[in-house]
């Protein structure tokens, strides 16, 4: 059985509660990340993604200071180490997430996206001399 920790990616790229929109984004671009897991008082608080980033910065009443939590989702699915593959993929389809934090207890582990989605497809071809 694979498991969500042969592919997730380590570490996550975290942020505080208090970070702004701007250095959001900055780091996003930066680590080449869609995604940032808010962390507050060494837990996960949050997550959120380049596109709600991008539609709150259109908005008005938002601005590039505008701090991560008022933009982040505070209802989180998330997955452990052992975790199968597919339970993930079942997870991210049921919600239509891009991607899911991993933990490791209350710590988080890593990261698992649509993109280790990919690598663990390959892996499953290459074992399976597919092609």
């Amino acid at each position: 059985m694979l498991l969500v920790s042969e592919f997730r990616n380590t570490p996550a790229v975290t942020v505080e509660p208090s970070t702004s929109l701007k250095e959001c984004l900055d780091i996003m671009e930066r680590e080449r990340f869609r995604h940032l897991l808010v962390i507050e008082a060494g837990k996960l608080v949050g997550i959120v993604v380049r596109k709600d980033i991008e539609g709150a910065l259109r908005q008005p009443s938002r601005y590039p200071e505008t701090p991560v939590e008022w933009v982040m989702s505070k209802n989180l699915v998330t997955v452990n180490n052992d975790t199968s593959l597919l339970d993930a993929l079942k997870l991210m389809k049921k919600y239509k997430y891009s991607g899911l934090p991993v933990m490791d207890g209350d710590q988080v582990a890593g990261m698992f996206t649509e993109t280790d989605v990919v690598k663990a497809f390959i892996a499953i071809i290459e074992r399976e001399n597919i092609s």
